[in-house]
């Protein structure tokens, strides 16, 4: 259960921390 649980933080912290990399780059294609 631990294991489990912080296996989804840390997919939660990848996904915050690859979102401002995806609007960074929407914004530059929009740009």
């Amino acid at each position: 259960m631990l294991l489990t649980r912080s296996r989804e933080v840390s997919v939660l912290d990848a996904n915050a921390r690859r979102t401002p990399v995806v609007l960074l780059v929407a914004a530059a294609l929009a740009s």
